[in-house]
């Protein structure tokens, strides 16, 4: 079971301080896993590996579950998404690719394929543009549009983006995901469902059973701190604006964690 982060953090939310205490967990968590990422380096020589913050911002500061987990995320992507789209010789983009964790591994599993990724957070972008090849990279904000001309993707897919975005931005963002995917274009997103109800407060869980979506500010947007949970209903509600939803997977617990609910939609 996991614990209710809501009411740890909370003080330090209140207080302004909720970035300090990421900071010191992100210390205890490099000490914690420094035998074990050293092993994998060791192993691994050749793997070249983002510096361990930018791990820890955007999954856990795990080397292996890093590299390799991002390698089947990759796959798993490709695979979900065959019955809808051939993914070989399309455009496509990785919409908050972080430091890199899985389009790095994307031309493993596509072929002839242009590959794009976007971040709003510049270090991310510059580690990856250094040293993941064949790969498109430019910056975004943390509010649209992103600088694409409208309908050229043939596939996007955000993970764990709509996680960490404002209500307004949960608007704003699925709007500009359908100016630049193509009409018939495919779209893989993820979200907070209700297996996460679990590590919500009373309040915000009485709000959630509402079909409202909650936020957790007080943080900058975007970060991994700033959180957002989303009611099944209220984002199938969200999508179906501008998507045909094609397929829905509740979250479930996982050996490394909880998972996160799964999307597939085409743009109408």
């Amino acid at each position: 079971m996991s614990m209710n982060t809501g009411k740890i953090t909370a003080p330090f939310r209140k207080l302004g301080l909720i970035h300090v205490f990421d900071k010191v967990k992100f210390r205890y968590i490099q000490a914690k896993n420094k035998k074990l990422n050293q092993a994998f380096a060791k192993k691994y020589p050749d793997v070249v590996l983002p510096p361990d913050y930018l791990i820890f911002e955007t999954f856990h500061l795990n080397y292996n579950s890093y590299y390799f987990g991002g390698q089947e995320s990759a796959k798993d992507i490709v695979e979900e998404v065959k019955p809808y789209i051939d993914l070989n010789q399309k455009k496509i983009l990785d919409w908050g690719c972080g430091p890199g964790r899985i389009i790095r591994h994307m031309h493993r599993f596509v072929e002839g394929s242009d590959i794009h990724g976007v971040d709003y957070n510049p270090t991310n972008l510059n580690w990856c543009a250094k040293h993941i090849p064949n790969v498109t990279f430019s910056k975004n904000e943390v509010n649209p549009p992103l600088a694409y001309a409208e309908g050229v993707f043939d596939f996007i897919y955000g993970i764990s983006i709509f996680t960490h975005l404002s209500e307004p931005n949960h608007t704003a963002w699925m709007a500009e995901l359908a100016r630049i995917c193509k009409s018939g274009g495919v779209v893989f997103l993820t979200s907070h469902g209700p297996i996460f109800k679990r590590i919500l407060t009373e309040e915000e869980n009485k709000r959630y059973d509402q079909g409202q979506i909650v936020t957790r500010g007080k943080a900058f947007e975007g970060h991994r701190v700033y959180a957002a949970f989303h009611p099944p209903s209220y984002f199938r509600a969200l999508l179906e604006v501008h998507f045909e939803v094609l397929e829905y997977s509740e979250g479930k617990e996982e050996s490394w964690g909880i998972n996160q609910d799964h999307w597939i939609v085409r743009k109408r």
